[in-house]
């Protein structure tokens, strides 16, 4: 969810198309504070495609907020020219079912969605409608398209933090043994592998007497 105060658009010079007669819309596009002389209404892909063509500076636009659902419609269309911001991902989002109260028709229509959704006839059915979700988004300037953050995408942070945790740990373990060193020369190791040794012999006699 965006905010007013995530937007920087220069508006002076820039004009916003939107869907006449959209209450959705132009709630939205209120929620943004735009000023009402830079938007100009439309009711068709094919205005949408023209003011988007022609620009701002030529009587047109510079962009167009409207419900994703009409959008696809657009792009299915006009897709080797436009592109939509965002990421695009087949749901049944924008578009819902009103049913009366207590209509026994709501726990059918919701499985069924949801059997639908499941075994990915979803996808399928929005595919054959709008095309492939590439053709949706413009190939031509990758440049503005959102790329998913994957671990992947943190391979380096990892890397860094592994190495440095690795240093921190033997810069550590350096400074112990030479702060200890006095304690180390004056150690007896042979009593202690010898003590060690003899503890392993006993261990290992009871258990054969024991089995015995």
């Amino acid at each position: 969810m965006m905010t007013d105060q995530h937007i920087e658009l220069n508006l002076k010079d820039n004009y916003i198309g939107y869907q006449g007669g959209s209450i959705v819309t132009k709630g939205v596009i209120s929620n943004l504070n735009f000023k009402n002389s830079n938007l100009q209404p439309f009711n068709s892909p094919e205005e949408y495609a023209n003011a988007l063509s022609r620009g701002s500076k030529k009587g047109g636009v510079s962009a167009i907020i409207d419900e994703v659902p009409y959008l696809k419609i657009f792009l299915a269309k006009y897709s080797k020219d436009y592109s939509m911001i965002g990421l695009i991902s087949p749901t049944t989002n924008g578009f819902g079912f009103a049913f009366p109260k207590g209509s026994p028709l709501v726990a059918d229509i919701s499985r069924a969605i949801s059997k639908l959704r499941e075994a990915g006839k979803l996808t399928m059915i929005e595919y054959t409608w709008f095309q492939s979700e590439s053709m949706l988004t413009s190939s031509g300037d990758n440049s503005n398209n959102e790329k998913p953050l994957t671990t992947e995408s943190f391979r380096g942070h990892f890397l860094i933090s592994g190495v440095s945790s690795a240093l921190a740990l033997v810069m550590l373990y350096s400074f112990l043994i030479h702060k200890n060193s006095h304690v180390l020369k004056n150690y007896d190791y042979k009593d202690f592998f010898r003590s060690r040794l003899n503890f392993v012999k006993e261990y290992l006699s009871k258990k054969l007497f024991s089995r015995n």
